[in-house]
C-alpha cells in the first residue's frame, strides 16, 4: 500500500482563521530538523528600551518537509512573475 495521498483529495480544517504578519524570520538547523521563527519586527523591549525581536511564531519541520517548501515557494515565485 501507498503512503502518498493525492492532496485534491483532502480537505482543508484551520485550528483559527486569523493570519500574524511576519517581516522577520529566522532559521536554526540541525541535521534532522528546522525550526523557522517569525516575528512582526523589531520594538523596544518595555522594560529595557533595547531593541527586541519578539516571536510571535515557532515551527519545526524536518528536512523533507523544508525541501518541498523550497520547491513550492519557488514554484509560487516563478508563478507570480509571470
Amino acid at each position: 500500500m501507498s503512503d502518498h495521498v493525492d492532496s485534491s483529495q483532502i480537505n482543508l480544517q484551520y485550528e483559527s482563521l486569523s493570519a500574524l504578519y511576519a517581516s522577520q524570520s529566522i532559521i536554526s538547523a540541525t541535521s534532522d530538523e528546522f525550526m523557522l521563527e517569525f516575528s512582526s519586527g523589531v520594538i523596544a523591549d518595555p522594560q529595557t528600551g533595547n531593541p527586541c525581536l519578539p516571536i510571535h511564531t515557532r515551527i519545526a519541520m524536518p528536512r523533507a518537509g523544508i525541501e518541498r517548501l523550497h520547491l513550492l515557494l519557488g514554484q509560487a515565485l516563478e508563478d507570480e512573475d509571470e
